[in-house]
């Protein structure tokens, strides 16, 4: 369930939509994070951004970092 905010003429309201995402889940996008790229099934790849667009459907995307994240000791 998607909450949003529509614009109805001379009102704003706020109304609940249901979205069709590929695989149905969020996908991180923080790149910094020791998992990313060790095979995190999370994780947006290019390889993730083609097969959604393929299937011609939205990819939804973590807007924090997720709980899982783990700081990159590379560069430390």
């Amino acid at each position: 369930m998607v909450r949003k905010r529509e614009e109805t003429g001379v009102h704003n309201q706020e109304v609940e939509t249901n979205m069709i995402t590929y695989r149905d889940m969020c996908f991180c996008t923080e790149e910094t994070c020791k998992n990313f790229d060790n095979g995190c099934h999370r994780s947006l790849t290019e390889k993730v951004k083609r097969d959604a667009e393929d299937f011609g459907l939205p990819v939804a995307m973590f807007m924090n970092k997720p709980e899982c994240y783990e700081e990159d000791d590379k560069d430390n």
